[in-house]
């Protein structure tokens, strides 16, 4: 960070105006962390922003769960979430743009902070670029292409001023997209930071939760909406059901999709599966803590989230990572990639249950831990001159 972009707090005349803005569960318990450490700091004047998903019965109102730790910092702004159809998400990206750039225009804040690639987070940078509020953007830099959010990621990149990426090679990405390198930090992941201090509940505290026993093997399972794949998710679903249903005396724990094209779809599968198998559980939102301590104790992650990339190989949990939509993304060696056919799918399954696998990443590291991510992050947030960013501008990469 330049010098002369550092304030020094005992000069400050007033307190800078930060709002951080959560959508879904996808990055409200990543930055719980970071959420906490900006309220606290009596330099900022910080506002809790809570939008999207949250504020749905479809996704469990996981808005009160926040309201609880953060009441008095909070403001909510309520986006009608219907179907997950083309014409439904326009509305709610419309929707978006227009009430969050309502209260933006009219709080003047200083930065936005943002974390991911959904398309409720580009509305998001959309209102505050067009506020003329600065943005932080976490986890830029990224590839997966095997969905539309990686198209979201990189326009969300171009609207930021500051980067805060969680490896040396998002970092690349990022200046590749005409970023300027001073504004880029490298910082690990939040979740894998998280992950590393978490007080993790018992099983049997788990098994309370989940009204269920934990039984010789559980898959953890999570399927998310994806675009550029050569199988319909009608297929792709019965060839996932058809591979786990080859393993007897086990639990099958679903997590539901988000709000992504076409995620219904994947639910009404899930939903019709959970009433022909007894040993199906289905959940819309556990929350981060309950989500990883259920990690922590299953045999196995499977499906094409992020958490399976990111979060498990922390708690060295195998991850059979099924399909594109997380190709391009950095994987440890404690990610298994699979094709959407039942074969390969149980071959992986089995690959991964497998002593000679176990034993091979007993000692794995994840690539995208670093120690101290959210100070990191709220140290360069809390410190920098907002006033003395420089103008975007985008920065020519000299090819030989």
């Amino acid at each position: 960070m330049p010098k002369e972009n550092l304030i020094k707090m005992k000069k400050l005349k007033s307190k800078k105006k930060v709002c951080l803005v959560t959508s879904s569960r996808a990055d409200y318990g990543l930055m719980s962390k970071l959420i906490n450490k900006l309220k606290k700091c009596k330099y900022i004047d910080f506002t809790l922003l809570i939008t999207g998903q949250h504020l749905s019965k479809k996704y469990g109102y996981t808005y009160k769960a926040i309201i609880k730790n953060h009441r008095k910092i909070s403001k909510l702004i309520n986006i009608d979430i219907k179907t997950t159809q083309e014409a439904s998400i326009l509305s709610s990206m419309s929707q978006t743009i227009k009430k969050v750039g309502k209260y933006f225009n009219k709080s003047k804040k200083d930065l936005i902070i943002i974390l991911g690639d959904r398309y409720e987070t580009l509305c998001i940078a959309l209102s505050a670029f067009i506020n003329n509020a600065k943005i932080a953007h976490i986890h830029g830099g990224e590839k997966t292409v095997g969905s539309m959010d990686d198209s979201f990621r990189h326009s969300i990149t171009k609207f930021s001023n500051l980067h805060f990426v969680s490896t040396d090679e998002y970092k690349k990405r990022v200046i590749q997209l005409g970023e300027k390198k001073n504004y880029i930090y490298v910082v690990g992941a939040l979740g894998s930071e998280m992950l590393s201090d978490l007080n993790y509940l018992s099983k049997k505290n788990v098994e309370n939760k989940l009204k269920m026993k934990f039984n010789k093997f559980n898959f953890l399972i999570t399927i998310n909406s994806y675009f550029y794949e050569n199988v319909s998710i009608d297929k792709f679903m019965k060839s996932l059901f058809q591979a786990i249903l080859k393993y007897k005396n086990t639990n099958y724990i679903f997590t539901l999709p988000n709000s992504d094209l076409n995620s219904d779809l994947i639910s009404n599968q899930i939903f019709k599966f959970n009433r022909k198998n007894k040993n199906s559980y289905i959940f819309k939102n556990l929350g981060f803590n309950y989500y990883n301590s259920v990690m922590k104790y299953c045999d196995v992650v499977i499906g094409n989230s992020s958490s399976g990339i990111i979060e498990a190989p922390s708690l060295r949990v195998p991850t059979v990572n099924i399909g594109e939509r997380q190709k391009g993304r950095l994987k440890s060696n404690t990610i298994i990639n699979t094709k959407p056919n039942s074969s390969d799918i149980f071959k992986a399954i089995k690959k991964s249950l497998s002593s000679s696998f176990k034993n091979k990443i007993a000692k794995s590291k994840n690539p995208y831990y670093k120690k101290n991510t959210s100070k990191k992050i709220f140290d360069v947030i809390k410190n920098i001159n907002l006033k003395k960013i420089d103008k975007k501008e985008f920065q020519d990469i000299k090819f030989l």
